[in-house]
């Protein structure tokens, strides 16, 4: 599970004194898009004050064609940048590394210009860049050093991409979209990443202008995410898992179920950029086309009362609820621990096993559905406005 820099943030905060704590820094975003000799780059600064009173910047850049970071050490002299580049195996570790090339460049009017030069050679290429973005933003954590720039500019999952001009180049380059499927008043079609092949859903048509836009902002979000750890696992070593794009190219993500208030998408496949085991993943998320949010399943269903522990003892191996899905023995026998996860489909309520450890990854599936019709003492009063033909 990726652990995000707000919630490092939040970790730290626990273990903070009130009186010692100190307003969040400011860091100052530059972006410049323009050419490396005749190769399209964007290129991007960051800049802020440690509590100590320190001035740190960091810097990176990534070529438009391969899309991957390339880490760069800042030195100003005066209002000269010199930008000292790192192989990409050492990323936010150049003080580790010898620099393999370096630019060097001057303000002008609208951007910088100036030229990039590998170590060891005479000559180098022209730089012309243009401003793309510049702005301030409170940091999500504290920073000491250069290094914890990236860290503390934006936590994707916290924020749209759109904000960020230089992550919006990388990871919302040219998308294309797939046939158009049609539930009634909504219909929604697949989004793909075309350099990488990384998919997700996104809702085409819906009544409200205003949903249709904050569903997909979250719709978005996912598959800028899922591109993201594809490109950062690319630019990684071979060694580690990397230098391909970890499995995200082949994650499979498809609409399940969908009707006018809710779309459900079903995700799932075989992530690895290192480590000792790679991440099998199955999980559904659903969406609530009704208020363009993420669907609260306990607005639905009365999940804590006695009804609900009735119908669990009921979904035995065997049942008419049973799926008679094919796993392991194990993962049926008694001492399993069975926390299972909801969903919908046309039939019903989906009872599923989702994200389990590598050790049991195997027990991942759907196990039962219960009919719409089973579930007539479950059903909170709101949910006959999202299923007014099913709840009685």
């Amino acid at each position: 599970m990726r652990i995000t820099a707000l919630a490092i943030w939040a970790a730290m905060a626990v273990f903070s004194s009130p009186v010692t704590a100190q307003p969040a820094p400011v860091i100052h975003q530059q972006v410049y898009e323009g050419t490396l000799g005749k190769h399209p780059i964007v290129l991007e600064i960051l800049s802020t004050r440690t509590d100590a009173g320190q001035d740190v910047s960091a810097a990176r850049y990534f070529y438009r064609q391969h899309r991957a970071h390339i880490q760069l050490g800042v030195e100003r002299r005066g209002v000269r940048l010199i930008l000292r580049e790192y192989d990409p195996a050492c990323y936010l570790q150049s003080d580790q590394c010898p620099a393999k090339a370096s630019f060097t460049l001057t303000p002008r009017t609208g951007g910088l210009s100036g030229q990039w030069i590998a170590s060891g050679r005479l000559s180098g290429l022209p730089v012309m860049l243009k401003s793309v973005g510049d702005r301030k933003v409170s940091a999500v954590m504290p920073v000491q050093e250069a290094a914890g720039l990236y860290y503390a500019l934006d936590d994707l999952s916290d924020y749209e991409v759109s904000d960020n001009p230089y992550l919006w180049r990388q990871l919302a380059a040219t998308t294309t979209y797939g046939p158009e499927v049609r539930a009634g008043a909504v219909a929604y079609v697949m989004a793909t990443d075309k350099g990488t092949g990384i998919h997700y859903p996104r809702l085409s048509r819906h009544p409200s202008l205003d949903i249709l836009t904050r569903v997909n902002r979250l719709l978005d979000r996912e598959r800028y995410r899922m591109t993201q750890y594809g490109l950062d696992c690319r630019a990684q070593s071979e060694d580690a898992g990397g230098g391909t794009l970890g499995g995200w190219d082949e994650y499979q993500s498809e609409v399940s179920f969908i009707t006018e208030s809710i779309m459900v998408i079903r995700e799932g496949g075989s992530t690895y950029c290192g480590g000792a085991y790679p991440n099998n993943s199955f999980r559904y998320a659903f969406y609530d086309l009704r208020r363009g949010e993420v669907l609260d399943i306990n607005r639905l269903l009365k999940l804590d009362g006695p009804e609900y522990g009735h119908l669990r003892a009921k979904l035995q191996p065997g049942s008419a609820y049973d799926l008679k899905q094919q796993v392991p023995q194990d993962c049926m026998g008694e001492g399993f621990e069975r926390d299972y996860s909801l969903s919908f489909n046309d039939k019903g309520l989906v009872f599923s096993l989702t994200d389990l450890p590598h050790v049991i990854g195997a027990c991942m599936g759907d196990y039962y559905v219960v009919p719409y019709a089973d579930l007539k003492g479950l059903w909170r009063p709101e949910a006959a406005l999202y299923f007014p033909r099913r709840v009685s």
